[in-house]
């Protein structure tokens, strides 16, 4: 029982939240995308990531780690594949000394 249901004595709705460190893809915006790569209207859209959370005070907001860019961005529209974890994914992190 969770403290919202022993509270109101309702089962909350959990359909929004999503596994954390999962495969994601997000929407890219054509002006985003890095110099020296296409820029016609047949590029892309889609940009792969992890998710690393949700945004505190917008809703309906995710937060994703592109692997492609090396920083964590804000994307509303995002479609996360819950079967492949971050864990099993090149991150690409830049100046990590990680020895095996």
């Amino acid at each position: 029982m969770s403290p919202e249901e022993a509270f109101t004595g309702e089962i909350p709705l959990i359909n929004h939240l999503r596994v954390w460190g999962s495969l994601c893809f997000s929407y890219v915006n054509p002006k985003t995308i890095l110099a020296g790569n296409r820029h016609d209207k047949l590029v892309n859209t889609g940009r792969q990531g992890v998710f690393i959370g949700f945004l505190v005070d917008i809703t309906k907001h995710y937060k994703a780690y592109s692997l492609d860019l090396n920083y964590v961005h804000r994307v509303n529209v995002m479609k996360i594949d819950k079967t492949i974890r971050g864990g099993t994914i090149d991150l690409h992190i830049r100046n990590a000394n990680i020895e095996p």
